[in-house]
């Protein structure tokens, strides 16, 4: 994935589109181990940008990014997919 957004921002661009996640595929998708994945939901939680409750099993849970942001944030991790695919990276001086 590129540099141009934090962690925690790829993570809540990863959970606009794909809220039903586990862990282990946001920090698969993502680049970081659901270590990591886990402490950037935890943040964003906190935040308030957001919310989580249980899915159909005990182990997953679903998480939904808060309106508006979750519009914006699937668009972006979409845009972000398709730099990386077309093999466009960018360093954060050209963000």
């Amino acid at each position: 994935m590129s540099t141009l957004l934090t962690t925690s921002g790829l993570v809540l661009a990863y959970l606009a589109s794909r809220p039903e996640s586990t862990l282990d595929e946001i920090g698969l998708a993502v680049g970081v181990t659901s270590k990591t994945a886990l402490s950037c939901c935890r943040t964003l939680r906190k935040a308030s940008l957001i919310t989580e409750k249980p899915a159909w099993d005990a182990r997953t849970r679903v998480r939904t990014v808060s309106e508006p942001l979750g519009s914006y944030a699937a668009a972006l991790w979409q845009a972000e997919a398709l730099c990386e695919a077309n093999g466009h990276t960018r360093t954060p001086t050209e963000a």
